[in-house]
C-alpha cells in the first residue's frame, strides 16, 4: 500500500507564494551549505547581512520547485523580517531538519546543530 501523498507546503513572502518541493540529496548539499553560511559568524553580522544570508538560504530551499529564482528576485519582494524568518523555518522543516535540543548541544558549540527530524 502506497502512503498518502502530502501536499507540498506553500511559502509566502509579501504578496508572492512559492511551492516548496521536497529536495533531492543533491539539492540538500546547496541548502545545507547556505544554512552554514547563514549561521556562521551570526553574532558579528549586521542586520542587512543577516537578511541577505537568509534570502540566500530561502532561495536555495526554493530551487527544487523554482529553479530560475534568484536571490535578487527574493530581495526585491516587499515583506517583513518576520515573514523572512518564517520562510527560513519552513525551509528547515521541509528539509526534515530540526534544531538540537539545548540539553543535547555540544558544550562550547557556538552554532546550533541540526538533526534529522524523527
Amino acid at each position: 500500500m502506497m502512503p498518502a501523498a502530502t501536499k507540498a507546503p506553500t511559502l509566502r513572502l509579501g504578496d508572492k507564494k512559492f511551492i516548496l518541493e521536497r529536495p533531492t540529496l543533491g539539492d540538500l548539499r546547496h541548502i545545507v551549505d547556505a544554512l552554514d553560511a547563514l549561521t556562521s559568524g551570526a553574532p558579528d553580522r549586521t542586520g542587512g547581512a543577516m537578511i541577505e544570508a537568509s534570502a540566500i538560504f530561502v532561495c536555495a530551499g526554493l530551487q527544487p520547485g523554482h529553479p530560475g529564482l534568484t536571490v535578487d528576485e527574493l530581495l526585491a519582494i516587499k515583506c517583513s523580517v518576520a515573514e523572512l524568518n518564517a520562510a527560513v523555518q519552513l525551509v528547515i522543516d521541509n528539509c526534515g531538519m530540526r534544531p538540537v535540543p539545548i540539553e543535547d548541544a555540544v558544550p562550547g558549540e557556538a552554532v546550533p546543530q541540526l538533526l534529522a527530524a524523527k
